[in-house]
């Protein structure tokens, strides 16, 4: 398995499977069906604007093979928020998600809370609306 920096030919998948997955989430609250897409696609947007990285696991033979993401930044006080995780299901049990997470440090916080962010994250604490900061 390889961690690489997203390409731009791997946005639509990452967007699809972030707006997708969200939605579904226990945890996305009451946005209104008619702004979700809109908000949340904002709230995306404006991260990657101001300088969120997005890494990507594939395999090593086939780097368009996308098995998980995770999207996180360095914030001012050199803390580091992720702000989602994401692993297609068949991958789950695969170690992707803790692949992913060894990139990071031990210890942060994140904005977006979902199962895969608490498993894969233990040690991180949860700081709602980071993610809206401009």
């Amino acid at each position: 398995m390889l961690i690489r920096e997203a390409k731009r030919q791997d946005v639509p998948l990452i967007f699809d499977s972030w707006m997708k997955s969200w939605r579904v989430n226990k945890y996305a609250g009451c946005i209104p069906n008619n702004l979700f897409y809109s908000t949340t696609r904002s709230n995306i947007e404006n991260l990657v604007a101001r300088g969120a990285v997005i890494k990507v696991a594939c395999l090593e033979s086939d780097e368009d093979n996308i098995l998980g993401w995770v999207c996180y930044e360095r914030l001012r006080d050199d803390d580091f928020c992720v702000h989602y995780v994401y692993v297609k299901d068949p991958y789950l049990t695969r170690g992707v998600g803790q692949k992913l997470a060894s990139e990071l440090p031990d210890k942060g916080m994140y904005s977006y809370r979902c199962n895969q962010v608490e498993d894969f994250f233990p040690d991180y604490r949860w700081v709602p609306e980071i993610a809206r900061r401009k």
